[in-house]
């Protein structure tokens, strides 16, 4: 009997891989005083939009079908946490260096805690600092360092707590009417606007709506919130998108978004403008313009042999460098020389090792870890079938 392959949003996972790119690039950037891709935090919404349309395609049927909810997070586990591991094979070492040199104030025990907390999938909620993307020469002040990441060793992995929650949730959301399901992305949205205007009047910066939550302890709990109204999104998308319901504004956007080239320019032009204007511009774009972009990317092809293998490459590189370049750029900021003065190098040098040690990674201990996994762990065969999309 021959095995049906699964549909493949290839469009969606070449712009999952832009973003990717545009966080990297912002936090390399960010001590620089030329910070690149300023609004490159919005990726995160749109990373838990893709995920809930993503895992939707993937798991609905199945779990409905009688995928049990113990196999199914195994195999979520399993995707997600052994690039985790080798980024906090990195992290542990970095952080520990810069609370050697005076970068951090993190004592060891808290290191200690802080690491064992997040190896278990876990926050860490203290009240340390430590001065990311820095030379050791850079004299930064205390009070300018980054205050309680509740992933010290890797910051972007944050997010990754909240895939989980997510994924877990939709054991839920599968069950879901489509009028409950927009009652529970409204009261989300309007819970997330109110604290993204609590958190402002909090922001020593007067930002009046900050939606950049779920990162440390002081936003923790709003990171909830977030990825409450970004995956409950992804979700009504996808079933938007199954049953072809057409979207006023989706069509408008179709018109100016014609192929994927496009769809990933688009995307770069957002995060990278300049303005926030009041944190009305990144509202703008978590409550409209990210979700339609889902949407008419997964109506998209990519535009022949080439729009394919570059959606492919991107997509495949997209968890790897999320993963990987916070404690890859915070290693090459402490020791590369000059690095204060000569910022583009660093960058330039923290992208090129971040690169090539995702591809390494990826292919001599992540691959095979995962394939080793799956077949101790997983109680059905998967021989013929595409790898589990990263989301």
């Amino acid at each position: 009997m021959e095995l049906v392959r699964e549909k493949r949003y290839e469009v969606l996972d070449g712009l999952r891989g832009v973003a990717a790119i545009g966080v990297m690039l912002m936090h390399y950037s960010e001590n620089t005083g030329h910070r690149l891709f300023t609004h490159a935090d919005i990726a995160v919404d749109l990373f838990f939009i893709l995920s809930g349309f993503v895992l939707m395609h993937s798991y609905r049927s199945k779990l409905l079908l009688g995928l049990s909810a113990r196999e199914y997070v195994k195999k979520r586990i399993i995707r997600l946490y052994p690039m985790f591991a080798i980024s906090m094979a990195i992290g542990i070492p970095a952080l520990i260096a810069a609370a050697l040199i005076g970068l951090a104030n993190y004592p060891l025990r808290s290191i200690i805690v802080a690491s064992l907390d997040n190896l278990l999938f876990l926050p860490y909620l203290g009240d340390h600092g430590v001065a990311n993307m820095v030379s050791t020469a850079a004299h930064l002040p205390v009070e300018k360092y980054t205050v309680g990441e509740i992933f010290p060793a890797n910051p972007s992995a944050w997010s990754l707590f909240f895939e989980m929650v997510a994924s877990i949730a939709l054991l839920v959301l599968i069950r879901l009417q489509r009028r409950d399901l927009i009652k529970l992305i409204i009261v989300s949205a309007i819970l997330l606007f109110g604290t993204g205007v609590l958190l402002g009047v909090e922001n020593k910066n007067a930002i009046p709506v900050f939606f950049g939550a779920g990162w440390g302890t002081r936003n923790f709990f709003a990171g909830f919130i977030r990825v409450a109204y970004g995956f409950s999104m992804g979700v009504l998308i996808y079933s938007l998108h199954e049953t072809q319901t057409p979207l006023k504004f989706g069509k408008v956007l179709s018109v100016i978004v014609r192929s994927d080239i496009a769809l990933y320019l688009l995307f770069a032009i957002a995060i990278a403008f300049p303005f926030g204007i009041k944190g009305l511009y990144p509202m703008a774009v978590i409550f409209f313009v990210a979700p339609l972009m889902v949407y008419c990317g997964a109506n998209l092809q990519p535009t022949g042999r080439v729009g394919a293998r570059l959606a492919h490459f991107l997509g495949w590189l997209s968890y790897p460098i999320y993963c990987l370049h916070s404690p890859i750029g915070r290693l090459v900021f402490m020791y590369f020389p000059g690095s204060e003065h000569r910022p583009g190098q660093a960058i330039a040098l923290s992208v090129a090792l971040t690169i090539a040690i995702s591809v390494i990674a990826t292919r001599l201990l992540e691959e095979p870890v995962r394939a080793y996994l799956t077949r101790k762990f997983s109680s059905r065969k998967r021989a013929g079938l595409k790898a589990e999309p990263v989301v």
